[in-house]
């Protein structure tokens, strides 16, 4: 029998043996063990750390990718469904809730779940993230009226923000950091997939049985909770077993969360209302514009005097990659959804595609995400650095504008995930709950504000060249048209003038321009961003070196000797 001879001379330690000047030698059963080089990855390792291995890694895995895949449809889904939703309510001017109700508590919800995962077991927070997401699911699925419908998307919205943080945050618990970065690409493909099929998936069950079914926990699925094994659980903090139930609830920090929360809503509410359903000057719009100010302001003073307290500690935002890497995955998430949002559109309105052949058409963009993100997190674990992949993508994504949605979906996939793997390197592993959830609230960010820019942009763009080439023409059509019924509306309110209807559409395709050079723009930001993520190796023989034997803290205690003897 193989036994471990586990030597200890440290009191603080051993508290055991604290009382005693002598060695002490203790005999325990040998326990599975990871690669060396896999061994106390994380920036702050005081002693080994065994990760899952086998088949415990692999239903973590199976795991994260189906909950992300749900999640995110989530999302989506519920884009080609809204025409037959607004029948069913007569509910038109609830529209744009429907989207906006599940982006708005995902986002202002992912701070307060990344202070969860600080302090409490990963798996129940996360456990607890997805039963939250269900309640709202079932809700949406059995609701009888519009606004049922809305609370229900809020309330999925609050599971899926602590859903999309946990799994990453997963991902660092329970692998090893050289290994990271190919989890992550495999998760962050998944999730792009679910981006870009969530419409057509949400037309097909529309178009063949209900909105209804829609929602995931409608249909008869295994439960998550069945895939995530017992090793994932990380023992309550020390320093919270002594603490009272009140103690650990100031712990969240309940005054800022509850200033951030609803400035996180005023600026995506702002945003969702200016240029479109009201004037940028409208009371309104800038009201929330202002409370959002205010609000953000006050958070970012609570936050600083909290200190290491707070739930985004001021430490982390004082580390470079932390900052490089968040801001570069707000404008590659921004140039991202700008591309996916209006693509479609472009292949419907000029092209004349259905729904389903716009889909088949952004299929190149979605496979080259896919493939060149988990390729690109393959290359990370044998070259070590990620720093030259968000240079590399970050060019890629500006080149895609000869036209290829190749070249875009290869840029977006080399480079949005590694800016996860930059903020887990550059951070210690106490505070990596926190630095991903901030990313995952700044991708989310990108994404809504993105949006909200293209579309004014667009519209105004469109009504411009419209008054300059059909003057006196009523323009009230363009209003509320779709992509596929401006077309006929065009030619119903221009007396069926086969050459104004051209003009119409070269209008709308150059207005459409405008939207994919807003994404241009904001790809061309990551590079800049890109120049402050530090040049860090995931690998820790990489790391060691590089800071020094006297900067570095030891892989494993120096006293600690482990041999091994056979009995």
């Amino acid at each position: 029998m193989s036994q471990q001879i586990v030597k200890l001379d440290d009191p603080a330690r051993n508290p055991e043996t604290a009382s005693s000047s002598t060695i002490a030698d203790k005999t325990v059963p040998s326990i599975p063990t990871n690669d060396p080089k896999d061994a106390s990855e994380g920036s702050d390792a005081s002693s080994p750390t065994i990760y899952p291995t086998s088949l415990p890694l692999a239903l973590i895995f199976l795991s994260l990718c189906t909950t992300t895949f749900l999640v995110a449809l989530g999302g989506t889904i519920i884009a080609t469904a809204i025409p037959t939703i607004t029948n069913d309510f007569n509910s038109l001017s609830d529209v744009s809730w429907y989207n906006s109700a599940f982006s708005l508590t995902t986002c202002a919800f992912q701070l307060p779940f990344g202070r969860a995962y600080t302090l409490f077991n990963t798996k129940f927070v996360f456990l607890a993230a997805i039963a939250i997401f269900e309640v709202g699911s079932v809700v949406c699925g059995a609701t009888p009226n519009s606004v049922g419908l809305i609370v229900g998307r809020a309330v999925a919205g609050i599971g899926g923000g602590g859903i999309f943080s946990g799994c990453f945050i997963i991902i660092a618990e329970s692998t090893p950091l050289r290994k990271r970065s190919l989890f992550t690409g495999f998760v962050g493909g998944t999730f792009g997939i679910a981006s870009v099929v969530g419409p057509l998936i949400g037309g097909e069950f529309t178009t063949r049985v209900t909105w209804r079914c829609q929602h995931p926990n409608r249909c008869r699925r295994p439960s998550n909770r069945h895939l995530l094994p017992p090793p994932l659980h990380r023992p309550l903090s020390p320093d919270l077993k002594s603490k009272t139930s009140w103690e650990i609830f100031k712990k969240f920090d309940p005054i800022g969360t509850a200033i951030f929360i609803p400035s996180i809503i005023c600026l995506l509410l702002a945003l969702q209302w200016g240029g479109g359903q009201y004037e940028w000057s409208s009371p309104r719009v800038i009201a929330t514009f202002v409370c959002f100010g205010v609000t953000f302001i006050a958070c970012v003073v609570i936050q600083t005097m909290l200190g290491e307290d707070a739930t985004v500690p001021v430490s982390i935002l004082r580390q470079r990659s932390v900052i490089g890497a968040c801001s570069f995955m707000m404008f590659g998430s921004a140039s991202f959804t700008a591309v996916v949002y209006y693509l479609p559109i472009w292949f419907q309105a000029i092209r004349q595609d259905n729904a389903e052949e716009s889909g088949i058409h952004t299929l190149p963009l979605i496979l080259s995400l896919i493939i060149i993100s988990i390729a690109s997190g393959g290359a990370v674990v044998a070259v070590g650095y990620y720093t030259p992949f968000l240079f590399v993508g970050s060019i890629v994504i500006i080149g895609a504008w000869i036209g290829y949605q190749i070249i875009f979906g290869a840029g977006i996939g080399m480079t949005l995930e590694q800016c996860s793997i930059a903020i887990q390197t550059a951070l210690p592993e106490k505070q990596i709950p926190a630095g991903t959830s901030l990313s995952v609230l700044v991708r989310s960010l990108g994404g809504s504000i993105a949006v909200a820019i293209c579309q004014n942009v667009f519209e105004r763009k469109l009504r411009s060249n419209l008054e300059d080439v059909l003057p006196g023409v009523d323009l009230s059509f363009i209003s509320g048209s779709g992509a596929t019924t401006l077309v006929q509306k065009a030619n119903a309110a221009l007396g069926g003038d086969a050459g104004a209807v051209e003009k119409v559409l070269l209008l709308y395709n150059d207005a459409l321009v405008q939207t994919f050079l807003v994404a241009l723009v904001l790809a061309a930001c990551t590079f800049l961003m890109a120049l402050l993520v530090e040049w860090k190796s995931v690998k820790k023989e990489k790391r060691e070196k590089k800071i020094g034997d006297s900067e570095a803290e030891p892989a494993a205690p120096e006293e600690e000797d482990v041999k091994s003897e056979k009995a």
